[in-house]
């Protein structure tokens, strides 16, 4: 999966930590095996497949997010997201200091992509 032009804006616009993890996250997405592929929607960065959005993932004013927009792996491997904000779809830390810890992008390295029981970032 190629760099998407309108990602790398968007991430080149961050600044400091949430710049960092988005960075990481973005490439730990990229690193994943399979179809996935990268672009820009939901005005933020997401990885799709076969054209439906697996993950999405932004920088908001106060908070990160991480979107699964698969809600079965997101109920599969919610017990593995102790220490984040957990809604249906949408991952966040519960610190701004989990920010300038990594905690986010030790986060997403533990998220699951693809179906439940597939490897993980």
């Amino acid at each position: 999966m190629g760099h998407d032009l309108a990602v790398d804006a968007y991430i080149s616009g961050l600044d400091g930590p949430e710049r960092n993890t988005l960075v990481t996250w973005r490439e730990r997405c990229l690193g994943l095996p399979g179809s996935l592929v990268e672009g820009f929607r939901y005005g933020m960065p997401c990885c799709s497949r076969e054209g439906e959005t697996e993950l999405a993932f932004a920088a908001h004013k106060r908070h990160l997010a991480l979107y699964m927009m698969r809600v079965d792996v997101m109920a599969t491997h919610r017990d593995r997201l102790e220490g984040y904000r957990v809604g249906k779809g949408c991952i966040t830390p519960t610190r701004a200091s989990a920010v300038a810890s990594g905690a986010p992008a030790r986060g997403v390295r533990d998220l699951p992509i693809g179906s439940p029981g597939t490897n993980f970032m």
